[in-house]
């Protein structure tokens, strides 16, 4: 599809990425150049309230985002 896929985790694989096609990168770098940003995370306290106003801000002004997470990730 010719597109740049960035990759943001807490779990790392060597080589995966080089395997895959797709860049590790931090949070900041991952909302900041991503056209669309795609959550998948497990519920729970580490991801709690993880989408909310300052992680919206981060991202392009016309960035869309698929959350696939538990509701417990997005504040209200």
């Amino acid at each position: 599809m010719e597109m740049n896929v960035l990759v943001c985790t807490r779990s790392k694989k060597e080589g995966l990425d080089t395997e895959m096609g797709f860049t590790y990168v931090d949070m900041d770098t991952l909302l900041s150049q991503s056209h669309i940003v795609s959550v998948h995370v497990p519920g729970g306290d580490a991801t709690k309230g993880m989408i909310n106003k300052d992680f919206l801000e981060r991202m392009k002004a016309d960035g869309v985002l698929i959350n696939t997470s538990r509701g417990s990730v997005a504040v209200d």
